[in-house]
């Protein structure tokens, strides 16, 4: 069953050679789809900041995953900003998903330590990804907010500038950065990714 989190991991594995883009920024992009997940399924409030819960932790989601978030997002002491908890991406999220891809039969382990690689084998689904994101990033229309959750999060992490290169594209990217700025999640991990990476070269 497609889930956001997995989309986005997907959507960054090149189709071609396996190899995974944005890899050092896929861990912020996947905490902020899991709360987005979150929202959809009615257990946070869309857009609040801080994360409201809305709906006990014990009715469960279905999600092992999920239910973890949601489970830690409660037992907080003070509330929590999208921005700080997405800076803090929990050990080894991208395999978690990445196991949950393989199980799924949609990518599968290649390559060495050093070289690994991720091959997609579920080409439908690799392919149904791509094709959404492209109606969003070169479509001329409006995006709806749900619309919205993959393209911007894949904007935040860098992605878009890689998947949709060129002059061309240019006028697409930007519509899509502005798009990506008023995003409740979104745009807290576009400058936990930033803030991130200003503290790595300060170092």
């Amino acid at each position: 069953m497609s889930s956001l989190t997995e989309d986005l991991l997907l959507a960054a594995i090149d189709p071609g050679n396996g190899v995974m883009r944005c890899r050092g920024h896929l861990q912020y992009g996947l905490m902020g789809a899991e709360l987005v997940e979150l929202a959809g399924a009615g257990r946070i409030g869309r857009a609040a900041d801080p994360i409201e819960v809305v709906q006990p932790v014990d009715l469960a989601t279905g999600d092992g995953d999920l239910d973890a978030v949601l489970g830690a997002l409660a037992r907080a002491r003070r509330s929590v900003k999208v921005r700080r908890w997405v800076s803090r991406p929990r050990r080894k999220i991208v395999d978690g998903y990445l196991d949950r891809l393989i199980a799924a039969g949609a990518v599968r382990r290649a390559g060495g330590v050093l070289r690994p690689r991720w091959p997609v084998t579920d080409q439908g689904r690799g392919a149904a990804v791509r094709a959404r994101l492209d109606a969003a990033v070169l479509g001329a229309g409006p995006i709806d907010a749900a619309q919205a959750d993959l393209p911007c999060l894949a904007a935040a992490i860098g992605l878009v500038d890689q998947l949709y290169r060129g002059r061309d594209n240019r006028a697409a990217r930007q519509r899509l950065l502005e798009i990506t700025k008023t995003h409740w999640v979104a745009e807290p991990v576009r400058r936990a990714i930033a803030a991130a990476e200003a503290a790595s070269s300060a170092g």
